[in-house]
């Protein structure tokens, strides 16, 4: 217990910080914690495994697009756990714009090692470029399905407005 200052300069108040705390504790971390969460390593993890794709064995058939297929899997299920106790519309559109900041750096990586030479195997560029492909693909899914949840839920104000409108219409012509 702590004797603070009243905010607006009238006496002074008590306060419980232990009690402060697990409220804020029950409220929900804040969102400034400095800790990373396990989404955020695995779509860390995956954009490393994108771009070092020597896990696998030199003669295994299809190697990059293996490669590409795992990191792009495993970055959605970063996505998914980073995103997944949002309300469905924040979720969407969070994805989105993740998904579509992914997707245009990795378009342009591919020309970046192009132009600057720095790699000597064409493959990381084939690699990265078919990474893009493939999440700007998921960015486009996360815009259809956020246009969708918007359009559901206009479509839903809508309706409680209606009936709305017509209880107070019922209620007019009851006499109430």
């Amino acid at each position: 217990m702590k004797i603070k200052p009243h905010k607006y300069g009238i006496g002074a108040r008590l306060t419980f910080d232990s009690i402060e705390r697990l409220s804020k504790r029950r409220l929900g971390k804040s969102p400034d914690d400095g800790k990373m969460s396990v989404g955020t390593l695995i779509i860390v993890g995956a954009t490393i495994a994108l771009v070092n794709f020597d896990f696998l064995p030199a003669g295994f058939p299809c190697r990059e697009l293996i490669t590409v297929a795992l990191s792009v899997a495993f970055m959605g299920l970063g996505l998914y756990l980073e995103y997944r106790r949002l309300a469905p519309r924040t979720r969407w559109r969070k994805a989105m714009y993740a998904t579509g900041m992914i997707a245009s750096a990795w378009s342009l990586l591919p020309w970046i090692f192009y132009f600057m030479g720095e790699v000597a195997d064409k493959s990381v560029v084939l690699q990265l470029f078919i990474a893009s492909l493939a999440m700007w693909g998921i960015c486009l899914g996360c815009v259809l399905r956020h246009r969708y949840i918007r359009r559901r839920s206009q479509q839903e104000i809508a309706f409680m407005r209606m009936r709305e409108k017509r209880r107070r219409r019922e209620m007019i012509m009851n006499g109430y």
